[in-house]
């Protein structure tokens, strides 16, 4: 009953989203008319680089703990495992069958580190990221924008400190987290998991540049508008990131948006905006399971 109620609430909110567009119709429409063919061709391309972005870095994050570089149809469909599986019952699915179908053929413990590695990207990518863009508008300055740079150092730091307390924690811990202590405690081929984090980086940054290009076209905002609602954005995806019991950070990511938009743009197009990004970025998680469906269906021909 957990596991139902948790489907029935991912899709009651992904209802609320498209109930919302049509509320705030007015709104809603300067979001979906103002862009045009032109504009949807441009979030349609990135969309696909973003997906791009996700398979070579997933392919990364692989061979840095130990792995041998899997083919571009098997990482499409880790991919598409991770980003359909929130909406099935459980929340984590996503995560824990890719985590099945790639450990199904190589070491365990190497594919559950590089699975919470990239994890790690990214919730870290969208946090500083969106925060910082935040800064910038604030202060209406992108001095801030420069420690972009630093942020796969600080990925990659954070797993190096994580590998630490692991071994630390193996000494003692109990046996249901043995298992996780001894997988985040592997050797590292560093050089692919810094490239890894550079392409979580790149996704976390194409993902922001999309919203800030939707919310300029609907609304026209000025630069340190732009980047407010995106940095607003990555942070409402971080929360909702970290809200693992609520299945894809439905609602919790639209709640956190809004409010750190609303003295930005109006409360009523901060929603319809929100839907519409919901919607939008639902598309993309189906579409990267198609794409995935059509290589594997062209694998197997």
């Amino acid at each position: 009953m957990g596991r139902i109620s948790l489907v029935v609430l991912l899709w009651a909110g992904l209802a609320l989203c498209g109930l919302m567009v049509r509320r705030y119709w007015e709104q809603s429409s300067a979001v979906l008319v103002g862009l045009g063919l032109e504009g949807w061709a441009v979030v349609s391309l990135a969309c696909l680089l973003l997906w791009i972005c996700a398979v070579v870095s997933w392919q990364r994050a692989v061979v840095a703990y130990g792995g041998a570089l899997i083919a571009w149809w098997d990482a499409a469909r880790h991919l598409a495992l991770l980003l359909v599986g929130k909406y099935i019952p459980g929340g984590i699915w996503g995560f824990t069958a890719r985590l099945a179908d790639s450990a199904s053929r190589r070491p365990f413990a190497g594919m559950l580190a590089a699975g919470v590695s990239e994890q790690w990207f990214g919730i870290l990518m969208a946090a500083l990221g969106g925060g910082l863009g935040l800064l910038c508008a604030k202060l209406s300055s992108f001095v801030p924008l420069i420690l972009v740079i630093l942020l796969p150092f600080a990925a990659v730091t954070g797993v190096e400190v994580a590998r630490r307390v692991a071994r630390l924690l193996m000494q003692f811990a109990p046996a249901r987290l043995l298992g996780l202590c001894t997988s985040m405690a592997v050797d590292v081929n560093w050089v692919m998991l810094s490239g890894a984090a550079v392409l979580t980086m790149m996704q976390a940054t194409i993902m922001l540049v999309i919203v800030g290009y939707v919310a300029h076209s609907a609304y026209s905002l000025d630069r340190w508008g732009i980047l407010a609602v995106a940095g607003g954005y990555g942070l409402g995806v971080t929360a909702g990131m970290a809200v693992i019991f609520m299945p894809g950070g439905i609602l919790v990511r639209e709640m956190v948006f809004v409010l750190l938009c609303r003295s930005w743009i109006p409360q009523a197009e901060a929603i319809a905006l929100a839907g519409c990004l919901r919607l939008i970025f639902t598309g993309f998680d189906f579409a990267a399971a198609a794409i995935a469906g059509v290589m594997q269906v062209g694998r197997h021909r």
